[in-house]
């Protein structure tokens, strides 16, 4: 038996973009040629994975283009986001037709700055019992500032993540001290709170600011269990009872019989009454290297029997109220 390698006078390159759970996205691929090759190029993507549909399969490339896009919606049920997704690319040159098989990655995408509507993260977090694992939730490079109408509310039996992108602390966004800061910022305007979690919520890198709450407590209210990862920076949140974060009575977070955890979180500029940083009154707080200063009516408060546990580096800018 005789096997022959031929070379091909063109190079295929598949760009990585992630297409959004329950959304649209494309699939983009780029031709290089050989000089001396001028034939076009037809490509048609058959067997995609079943959740997939391909708008416009088919796609003729000329001599002088070198680019093919493929829009591809999310139309069925996927159990988990983390294995690639495949199909097939079918390419006729003139002289022969090749099938590759390749793939592309599939998230649960943040697509708009918008307050409402789909692809916002109100309406994912609408959905939120249905996203798919890992449960995570992130945003296009293109979100940078999503503007709130009105509070975000999160209930769900499963815990989710949000987690914002990557910030190197050389990166040119990162604050005089070193201390990175998002790229990615949830407002609120001033015109409310930010954020209801009536269940497990993880935040990471992203920050949260201008939440103003004038009646009740805290600019983040947590019934659930809330988790403040790396990155995630509060600034600019009022209330009547609280700014900063708060657990029972006050703060910019606000726990209700919730628990909190918060990790790498920088906390300033806060403003309220009592309790404008961290505000903890009669439940669970774990808190490690965290920066808390600046807040208008204390950094740190804990009452009432308060469990707060510290794994240290933590910078506080005032000293603590109340018990600890």
């Amino acid at each position: 038996m005789t096997i022959r390698y031929e070379r091909l006078p063109y190079r295929i390159h598949t760009e990585e973009r992630p297409v959004p759970w329950r959304g649209t996205g494309e699939i983009v691929l780029h031709v290089e040629r050989d000089p001396d090759f001028d034939a076009p190029l037809h490509l048609h993507v058959v067997d995609i994975h079943p959740a997939f549909e391909v708008q416009r399969p088919k796609r003729t490339l000329e001599l002088f283009d070198d680019t093919a896009t493929f829009v591809v919606v999310n139309r069925g049920h996927v159990p988990s986001v983390e294995p690639r997704f495949g199909y097939t690319l079918r390419i006729e040159d003139g002289r022969r037709t090749l099938d590759l098989r390749l793939g592309f990655e599939m998230k649960v995408l943040d697509t708009t700055e918008m307050d409402a509507g789909p692809g916002s993260l109100r309406d994912l977090l609408a959905q939120a019992d249905a996203i798919p694992h890992p449960r995570e939730i992130h945003f296009l490079p293109s979100v940078r500032r999503v503007h709130l109408r009105s509070p975000l509310t999160f209930r769900s039996d499963q815990p989710l993540r949000i987690l914002g992108p990557p910030v190197d602390v050389h990166h040119p966004e990162a604050s005089p001290t070193g201390v990175a800061t998002p790229k990615v910022w949830i407002l609120g305007s001033g015109t409310g709170r930010l954020l209801l979690v009536g269940g497990h919520l993880t935040l990471a890198r992203l920050g949260l600011a201008q939440g103003h709450d004038p009646d009740l407590d805290g600019c983040l209210y947590v019934t659930g269990r809330l988790e403040l990862d790396a990155g995630v920076w509060l600034r600019e949140c009022s209330a009547g009872r609280g700014g900063g974060i708060a657990v029972a009575r006050g703060g910019a977070i606000f726990f209700s019989h919730g628990l909190g955890e918060i990790r790498f979180v920088t906390v300033t500029q806060n403003e309220a009454a009592r309790g404008a940083g961290i505000h903890a009154a009669g439940h669970y707080l774990s808190i490690a290297a965290n920066v808390l200063a600046g807040n208008g009516g204390g950094d740190l408060r804990a009452e009432d029997a308060t469990e707060v546990f510290s794994d240290g580096f933590n910078l506080v800018g005032r000293p603590p109220l109340g018990a600890m």
